[in-house]
């Protein structure tokens, strides 16, 4: 975009209008046990399982939106939306580990392990898009509706003088060809797989590589 087009009204706005106020909130829990067992005199092993739930996006009053049955946005605890996604109770993350002394001045090491994490709020409420996320769609009692389909750039620019550069949208909500922020209903928590594995030669005395 070049500035004689910005003048010339030839702009990507993004506007909204709306109540946006919200109350959301997550709950969470974790399970985790761990135990180090000596094989042998040279080996160890180091066994853990930890099992998390993070739970969905959640809003005091309900605020919140996803696609319903029939593939319309719709509000929580309308057309089956029973929250904004599914709740994932399936996050076991198995640990293990191990310490082998192959040979008195040699130590080999190793270790494998699946960890959770959650989903941070702000990316499904703040989200960069002319539907900032499912708490501030188009549809509900406080619905927040994108203005940028209404941009008028003849108004922008003045040559339409006294026209409006956006105009106020109403009722019914969504208006057709709104834009809407959805996830999908089953959204699993993500994860990640870590491993490691080194090796340690004593070379000199108090000195060692690996």
């Amino acid at each position: 975009m070049t500035l004689v087009g910005y003048y010339l009204g030839d702009t990507f706005p993004l506007i909204d209008a709306g109540n946006t106020h919200r109350n959301t909130f997550n709950n969470g829990l974790s399970f985790f046990m761990q135990d180090d067992v000596r094989v042998r005199s040279n080996f160890t092993l180091n066994l853990g399982l930890r099992w998390e739930y993070f739970g969905p996006l959640s809003e005091a009053h309900n605020l919140i939106s996803n696609l319903g049955r029939d593939g319309n946005l719709a509000l929580v605890g309308t057309d089956g939306v029973n929250g904004a996604y599914a709740r994932d109770l399936n996050n076991f993350g198995p640990r293990i580990g191990f310490a082998w002394n192959p040979r008195s001045k040699t130590i080999m090491r190793g270790a494998y392990g699946i960890y959770y994490d959650y989903i941070p709020q702000d990316l499904l409420i703040a989200n960069f898009t002319n539907s900032a996320g499912l708490v501030t769609n188009p549809i509900g009692p406080q619905a927040v509706v994108s203005l940028a389909n209404t941009y008028d750039s003849t108004a922008f620019s003045g040559s339409n003088p006294g026209g409006p550069i956006f105009s106020q949208l109403s009722p019914p909500f969504p208006p057709s060809g709104a834009d809407i922020f959805f996830t999908p209903r089953n959204l699993v928590t993500p994860y990640t797989q870590s491993w490691n594995f080194n090796v340690e030669q004593e070379c000199l005395l108090k000195k060692s590589l690996s």
